[in-house]
């Protein structure tokens, strides 16, 4: 069958790609070895210093943020992703910041809270944003994003993308002997 229509528009944008582009200390992105592969756009999860997909049973694991887009990867398709990291890939996370995610149910209510699917027994959707309700239930589980709001409702014309305002909470430095010493020490 031949293609019968097709767009005059090219789409809002890529899930992974950065929204706006901060200046100074505003963004942060840090990278991590990937444990397995990983679909730009998805929430990941830091699991003995490497990043997966959320799928951590019951409720979300340590949150990383989500895997940025790069133009540098090759194009896979695994999982609803644009760009995928493979195993042992060095995968850019953003924790502070926007960016486009992939989104799958739900609605997009802006500047209202995000939540994340994060099924501990099926890949399909792992690690996507969705407007859902939260569920605990084995193969549906959906938590709360804490750290993360809808900027703008895209439903109406991409359903698998959302804009998304990421930050995850800093992780606290070392503590030394009169207390937190910081990231760059006392």
């Amino acid at each position: 069958m031949s293609q019968t229509s097709y767009s005059t528009k090219p789409g809002i944008a890529k899930a992974g790609m950065l929204a706006d582009l901060y200046t100074g200390s505003e963004a942060e992105i840090v990278s991590y070895p990937a444990s397995e592969s990983i679909p730009a756009g998805c929430v990941v999860e830091v699991v003995s210093g490497k990043v997966r997909r959320a799928q951590s049973t019951t409720t979300i694991g340590k949150v990383g943020g989500v895997a940025v887009w790069t133009p540098f990867q090759k194009e896979q398709a695994v999982g609803g992703g644009s760009a995928v990291y493979a195993q042992y890939d060095m995968v850019p996370v953003l924790r502070k910041g926007r960016i486009y995610c992939s989104f799958n149910g739900g609605s997009q209510t802006e500047l209202g809270g995000c939540n994340v699917k994060h099924s501990s027994t099926t890949t399909t959707y792992q690690g996507f944003i969705t407007g859902s309700n939260t569920s605990s239930s084995s193969g549906v589980e959906i938590s709360n994003l804490l750290g993360c709001v809808f900027v703008k409702d895209f439903s109406a014309s991409d359903s698998s993308l959302c804009l998304v305002e990421v930050n995850i909470p800093a992780v606290a430095g070392p503590t030394g002997p009169t207390g937190p010493t910081g990231p760059t020490g006392p």
